[in-house]
Order: C-alpha cells, then structure tokens, then sequence
C-alpha cells in the first residue's frame, strides 16, 4: 500500500483500520498474571497512602496546637460544649440587657475534600 498523499490515506481508510488493530492488541495485551500483579500493586499503595495518613494525623496533632475555642477539633470536646457556652453567653447578655453580635459560618464549602481513591 503506498501512502504518497493524506488523500490517498483517506480513502483506503487506512486511519481507521489502523486504530481497530491497535485498540484490539491494547485489550489482550494483558495477561491474568499481570492484571492479579497490577491488583496487588494498588491494594499496596491504598494501604501504604491509608498508613502514612494515620502517620501523618498523629504527628500532626502531637506538633500542633490548638486553640481552646476550636472545641470541636480536640479529645474529650465536642461542639456540644461550644453550644452550651453560646447559650451562657446570650442569657447573660439579655440578664444584663446588654448588645451582643453573634455569627456562624459553614466551612464546609471552603475546604477541598480529598478522595484517597486512586
């Protein structure tokens, strides 16, 4: 087959036939062996990556310090405290006729959520 012009090549649909060929050989290219050994390599890595996580949580939270009023990110705290401290606050407030501005903010949106799937 002689490929002097693209029109020539065009024609024969030489492309076409040429890609089925190549998509054919991709598909049996693998082996049972090799697709069990390809399966051990990711389990390996999702546990290797869930480790370091583990890892990295402890260091961070033995290096790090957290502020009294994040008592929802510290052992033994939940946001229960916080909520009960809030409901002080505003009796007082109102005991003492007093003004007070309060806010709440959702976080949840700013964060990226990581996917630990690879």
């Amino acid at each position: 087959m002689s490929l002097g012009t693209t029109h020539e090549i065009i024609q024969q649909d030489y492309i076409k036939q040429h890609r089925k060929n190549r998509a054919k050989a991709s598909l049996y290219h693998c082996s049972k062996k090799e697709i069990h050994r390809t399966s051990k390599t990711t389990s390996l890595l999702y546990s290797l990556m869930k480790l370091f996580t583990q890892i990295l949580g402890y260091v961070l939270t033995e290096v790090s310090e957290i502020s009294e009023e994040q008592q929802g990110f510290q052992k033994n705290l939940s946001t229960i405290d916080a909520i009960f401290i809030v409901k002080q606050i505003a009796e007082k407030v109102l005991e003492f006729d007093k003004l007070a501005y309060l806010c709440f903010i959702d976080l949840t949106k700013a964060f990226v959520k990581v996917n630990f799937w690879m």
